[in-house]
């Protein structure tokens, strides 16, 4: 059964015979061919084809994943940037507040 769904390229078949029911993969037939030396040569290159458009849309998505990690360490400089910013305006105020408070200060002592 496993040679002849490898043969006709009944993959839900040679599936089931593997996992569920344990078909030995190594066994050879009256040619002394495995499961694996039966398969279709059409069914060969259509997984060829199938493997290569699934390679090619890997190494798309991993050239996106790439671009999308440099994007996001740009935004992570730019957003510690901007912190740095942030820190420094409020230091700024912060003195600018104590400056205003010591000159309100001496504003009451002079009245």
């Amino acid at each position: 059964p496993l040679h002849h769904a490898c043969r006709y390229g009944h993959l839900e078949c040679v599936a089931y015979l593997v996992a569920s029911a344990n078909a030995d993969t190594d066994i050879q037939n009256n040619n002394n061919k495995t499961p694996l030396d039966v398969i279709d040569a059409t069914l060969q290159i259509k997984m060829i084809k199938r493997l290569d458009h699934l390679s090619h849309r890997n190494s798309q998505l991993q050239e996106q994943l790439e671009e999308n990690e440099q994007e996001n360490e740009q935004l992570k400089r730019q957003l510690e940037q901007k912190e740095e910013e942030k820190t420094q305006k409020e230091q700024e105020n912060k003195q600018l507040k104590q400056q205003l408070e010591r000159e309100e200060e001496s504003t009451q002592r002079l009245l």
